[in-house]
């Protein structure tokens, strides 16, 4: 499946909101997780959001990201979706816990420009990418980075 918000692949003029299809669920996850916050024993709550946080981690990277095509307007919405998604887990941790699917994301949503320049560094040899990672403070291999511009559909 193609993720886009718009067929011309650009991006609209804002670009701030969770979209509809993800608002309901993110709604009914974060009464969820209040809801066993504010019932369970401190050290039984941070047991099951913690195994909760992981395993929505990987499925969206697994399950999302890597099982569908991206164009800018869909990896930005789907990143905007995600910044929803983990607010709901921020009040019982830090970001960095979801360092993984962050880190997929920023890959996955960078300007069409920026995907050009990283596939052609990489052409041949993906260790040819690890300085610009680093400039944008993405710690996946060059292979890793790789793998998610091929589901870029604007490049």
């Amino acid at each position: 499946a193609v993720v886009s918000t718009q067929s011309t692949g650009e991006l609209p003029n804002k670009l701030d909101s969770i979209s509809p299809a993800s608002s309901a669920g993110l709604m009914e996850l974060q009464q969820s997780v209040s809801l066993l916050s504010a019932t369970l024993p401190p050290e039984q709550f941070l047991g099951i959001w913690s195994a909760l946080a992981d395993l929505f981690q990987q499925e969206f990277i697994n399950k999302i990201i890597f099982k569908n095509r991206f164009n800018l307007a869909g990896a930005q919405q789907f990143k905007t979706d995600m910044q929803g998604f983990t607010g709901i887990f921020l009040d019982h941790c830090s970001p960095a816990y979801f360092s993984a699917l962050t880190q997929h994301i920023r890959v996955l949503s960078q300007p069409t420009e920026t995907v050009r320049l990283w596939q052609g560094e990489g052409l041949g040899n993906p260790d040819n990418l690890a300085e610009l990672l680093q400039e944008k403070d993405i710690s996946l291999s060059g292979e890793a980075v790789l793998a998610i511009l091929k589901l870029r559909t604007d490049v």
